[in-house]
């Protein structure tokens, strides 16, 4: 898609954000220029280094031009996610402590971002050296540390990267982990396994399970023991297996 595109797009973007901007705070943060354009109520969670949080984004030069943004004219808005740590310094520094809700606008010198002294090749665009970059997040959701092994159990069901898991996913999960299947249906004594698991959980009637109500089900159902159990039975029966066939 041609670049005026994105930037004429981008424009209508950040003059809404202009609109807002009369309740929004401004901080200087090594070397940052962070504008909380939109911040949620005192005490909430504030994303941390080895956190993990979704988001959308908007990405440009001093002169408008676009190098990514979420914001795609006629798609979705594509969300992504990212671990706090794990990307450019100036982005760590500038959205650590936001919360989900919050909208940041962060202004980021060459040092923490590109660098000053070569060009560098991203997002398709050259951005030319000792570049100034213009950042915008809205942060989604967040993920503390502490929960990361439900994390990577959501991650790994949603197969499609959107950030919710549907019945074909969780059959999808099911049928590599026949393990887990049995000993679900036995316990339940019914085989609609997946279907069973979005009809409890899916709290917002949507047909899918978000990030929240994923973590619901695997804390409730104690998922993370089901399946070691379940591979535990595996390996055993793997084991006994082998010992007839020595025999």
């Amino acid at each position: 898609m041609a670049a005026s595109n994105y930037t004429s797009y981008f424009a209508v973007v950040m003059m809404l954000s202009t609109i807002i901007s009369s309740i929004s705070q401004t901080e200087q943060k090594e070397g940052l220029r962070i504008e909380t354009v939109y911040a949620p109520s005192p005490g909430c969670y504030g994303v941390n280094y080895g956190d993990f949080y979704i988001g959308v984004e908007n990405m440009t030069l001093a002169d408008g031009t676009v190098l990514t943004t979420s914001y795609m004219p006629r798609t979705d808005v594509v969300k992504k996610g990212w671990y706090l740590g794990k990307r450019a310094k100036g982005i760590d520094i500038g959205l650590q402590g936001a919360c989900k809700g919050e909208i940041r606008n962060i202004t980021i010198p060459p040092h923490l971002m590109f660098g000053i002294e070569k060009d560098t090749f991203n997002f398709k665009v050259t951005v030319p050296a000792n570049s100034t970059i213009f950042y915008q997040a809205e942060i989604l959701d967040i993920v503390p540390e502490s929960e990361k092994s439900y994390l990577e159990d959501f991650l790994y069901a949603d197969l499609n990267g959107d950030f919710l898991v549907d019945v074909k996913e969780i059959e999808y999960v099911l049928t590599n982990e026949r393990g887990l299947r049995q000993m679900l249906s036995s316990a339940l004594g019914m085989d609609n396994i997946a279907e069973l698991a979005v009809q409890w959980f899916d709290s917002l009637g949507d047909g899918a399970l978000d990030r929240e109500e994923y973590f619901t089900m695997s804390k409730t159902i104690n998922l993370e023991q089901l399946r070691k159990d379940a591979n535990s039975d595996s390996n055993l029966e793997s084991i006994n297996q082998n010992s007839k066939e020595e025999l």
